[in-house]
């Protein structure tokens, strides 16, 4: 039908264990309502949030009963490159004895801090030890535990937190505790 106005909406990716958890809001449909040409056509163009997830594009129109005729389009947006990589120590603090155990996890993000989700590892360097390769989990991250000495920095004396050094391979990341 020609001359149809339509009225576009866009809803951004609810945050969620796939995504950041950073809100940006920076979904948006351009222009947000159109009017149809004689071919009944129009356009318009989605621009997906930078949070991964589903953008939940919504179309209505009143028809010329007054009613709200809806239809709905998802578009799902995944990470990005990877461009992030955090690690972090569960307890951060053990004794040197050789006995207590330390969960070291390291958690890779696009950009926008999405995670990658079971695309890659990561390799874990550890003093005196063969590396440790872990493929990334359903939720973007990749664990070792154990006895393993971490060899500090002169930044960090205690072997609290080792220093980190990521190196790119295609879809595999390494992490250099040192």
């Amino acid at each position: 039908m020609p001359n149809v106005t339509l009225n576009f909406t866009i809803t951004p990716p609810p945050n969620n264990t796939a995504n950041t958890q950073i809100t940006y809001n920076s979904a948006n449909v351009t222009p947000s309502t159109n009017t149809t040409y004689a071919s009944g056509i129009t356009t318009a163009i989605a621009r997906i949030d930078k949070r991964a997830g589903s953008n939940e594009i919504e179309v209505n129109v009143t028809n010329e009963d007054g009613v709200l005729v809806c239809n709905y389009i998802t578009i799902t947006g995944i990470a990005g490159e990877a461009t992030n990589i955090t690690v972090t120590a569960s307890p951060e603090n053990v004794s040197a004895n050789g006995i207590e155990l330390s969960h070291v996890t390291g958690k890779v993000a696009d950009g926008f801090g999405n995670p990658l989700l079971s695309t890659g590892a990561i390799q874990f360097n550890i003093t005196g030890s063969d590396p440790i390769i872990k493929p990334l989990n359903s939720v973007g991250e990749a664990t070792i535990r154990g006895r393993h000495e971490i060899t500090s920095t002169t930044l960090n004396p205690y072997k609290q937190f080792p220093t980190i050094r990521l190196h790119r391979f295609p879809r595999d990341f390494c992490v250099n505790l040192v």
